[in-house]
């Protein structure tokens, strides 16, 4: 399934609830007493004067599959209407080496996760009947983690806060149309 074709209101109801039961069985005592076992991260960047920057990161994690992200920063391209860049998301067979799946990601991925990391957060750490929550920015992550914190809870009052009035309204009024059973207020 293409996301970034799908409705976001309808993909995003589909994926989050899954990212988040996925990473909400770790027990935080997992977390501090892990020992690492994959070897750090390393990106390799080349920059261009003329086409921004080539970023490669390999795998988080060793097993099957293998991960990759590749992305393509470019200054400036936001005042042409354009994302700053781009980038996908491969998969490798960890036996044969070869591709097993390529998406197409300008960033889409990181957000949903952490929209979800955000929103096993909350589960971890509100009480299970909070109702009312404050979002903090007017931009992708903040909706993102408002959708993903009424997901886990049963918020029925949402503030939202910018730093310009006009865009935490707009963001509000989006969150209260695609939200029926929410308030959604600016702040």
């Amino acid at each position: 399934m293409d996301l970034r074709r799908a409705h976001p209101r309808r993909r995003w109801r589909k994926v989050a609830p899954k990212l988040a039961d996925a990473v909400a069985p770790i027990h935080p005592d997992e977390i501090s007493s892990a020992t690492p076992k994959a070897p750090g991260r390393r990106s390799r960047c080349c920059p261009s004067p003329t086409a921004g920057t080539h970023t490669s990161r390999p795998p988080a994690c060793p097993g099957p599959p293998l991960p990759c992200q590749d992305r393509q920063l470019v200054p400036g391209e936001r005042a042409r209407g354009l994302t700053e860049g781009g980038g996908f998301v491969a998969l490798f067979d960890a036996s044969t080496g070869t591709v097993t799946a390529v998406r197409e990601d300008e960033h889409h991925l990181s957000d949903l996760r952490t929209a979800a990391a955000g929103a096993v957060c909350a589960r971890a750490l509100s009480r299970p009947d909070s109702t009312r929550a404050t979002i903090l920015g007017t931009g992708r992550q903040a909706e993102l983690q408002a959708r993903a914190l009424t997901l886990v809870r049963p918020v029925r009052q949402l503030r939202v806060w910018g730093r310009r009035h006009r865009r935490a309204a707009a963001l509000a009024d989006r969150l209260g149309q695609d939200l029926p059973h929410v308030d959604v207020t600016p702040g």
